[in-house]
Parts: structure tokens; sequence; C-alpha cells
């Protein structure tokens, strides 16, 4: 049984990729260095957050920090309710049902209570450690289930390479989602523990993950055991 599950933000639950491209834009041209940041640009950052995303944009390094800033600002100050990728609310109601979630991610704090606030999902989500929050993935990951007893029977679910290695680093079963930002090669290639196309296959795994496996195939809707 999973006791503890953790999502990652950006490219599992919240459907941002247009406005982390478009934000970026802004932000790269209101410090002098205008560019057309691409799909192609996330699926080179490794590991995934706005400051090596602005790496990738080719940014001097003096520039990042205000790069960071200033795209987290329009993220905070978007007026639109961010889009919550289709079925990942069910994906969340079902999950609080039979774990405690959390949600670690390279967005803000407020960000994140934000989409949860818009799409009624508060009270699906015990814990928040967003990109204000002190240490790595990694630390952060081990802080959700610090105490618990239950690093056995917990998963992170993530959209990138780093994030697979992120779950593997801390102990915890890996579920890499294929509609976010790295593309589903690039998943296979980090070799998670799951391998999900929808959140469909999501809620199968879910349901009956068997905790310690690991898959070497490139089979669409690689759910080991299913």
């Amino acid at each position: 049984m999973i006791r503890t599950i953790i999502f990652d933000f950006d490219g599992v639950l919240a459907d941002t990729e247009e406005l982390m491209l478009r934000f970026s834009a802004i932000a790269c041209f209101e410090l002098g260095y205008p560019c057309q940041p691409s799909r192609a640009h996330l699926e080179a950052t490794e590991p995934m957050s706005f400051a090596n995303l602005g790496r990738q944009l080719g940014l001097p390094e003096a520039a990042i920090p205000a790069y960071v800033q200033r795209s987290l600002e329009l993220f905070h100050d978007n007026p639109d309710p961010l889009k919550v990728f289709p079925g990942m609310e069910g994906v969340l109601v079902q999950a609080a049902m039979q774990a405690r979630i959390g949600i670690v991610s390279g967005n803000t704090t407020i960000t994140i209570q934000k989409f949860l606030g818009d799409h009624h999902l508060t009270h699906t989500v015990e814990t928040i450690l967003g990109v204000d929050a002190p240490g790595t993935k990694v630390e952060k990951i081990n802080q959700m289930i610090e105490g618990s007893g239950w690093r056995d029977d917990a998963a992170f679910i993530g959209d990138t390479a780093s994030d697979v290695r992120a779950a593997r680093e801390s102990s915890v079963a890996s579920i890499a989602v294929t509609w976010g930002h790295h593309s589903r090669q690039k998943l296979i290639e980090a070799a998670p523990d799951y391998l999900v196309d929808t959140p469909e296959e999501l809620v199968a795994v879910l349901n009956g993950m068997k905790f310690g496996g690991s898959y070497a195939d490139s089979e669409p809707s690689i759910i080991p055991g299913g």
C-alpha cells in the first residue's frame, strides 16, 4: 500500500509549458537578452529548474537570479487560473483517499496554493515545498517522508529525467508521466520504476504498485506487473 505520494507540479499537475516559455521570453527581453524559448530548450534542461532553463537560453550566469525572480513574479501575477492537465483532478482526489499527498516543485508555494484553490483541490494536499523552501529536490522529498517510517511505501511522480533521478536518490519509487516537459524517450533512458502515458494509467499504477520493481522496456504504457 502506498502511504506517501509526492507530485511534481509543472508538467505533472499544471499544464504550464506555454506560460513557462512565454514568461521566459518576457524575462529575457526585460533583462536585455531577447530570445525565443522553445520546447527544445525544455527538453535539453537538466536538472529541470528555472535557473537551468535560463542557462539553456544562453543567459550569462550573472543574469540568472534576476531571470528566475522575474519568471516567478510573472507566474505569481498571472491573473488567469493555471490549467490542470485533464484527469489530474481526479487523480489527486483519489490519491488523497489512500495516502498522504505532497508537492515538491520549482515553482513558488503561493502559485501552487492558488492553483489548488482555483481547482478546488486544496483539501487533497498535506504539504507543499516550493522553490521558496530551502533544499534540493532530493532533500525536500526526504523531508516529506521523514519520520513517517514509510519510505518503502512512497512514490514521487515527475515529468523529467531529473525527477526520476531525485526519486532514486531518495530511495522512493519513481513514476514518470509523459505529458510534461521531457519526451517519452528521454524518460525511458532515465529508467523510472513506472512510466505512464495517461492519468488513467497513473491511477492504475497507484492502485496496484509493486515496490522495488523496475522496467527495461520501451513499449507504450509501461506498468510493471500490469
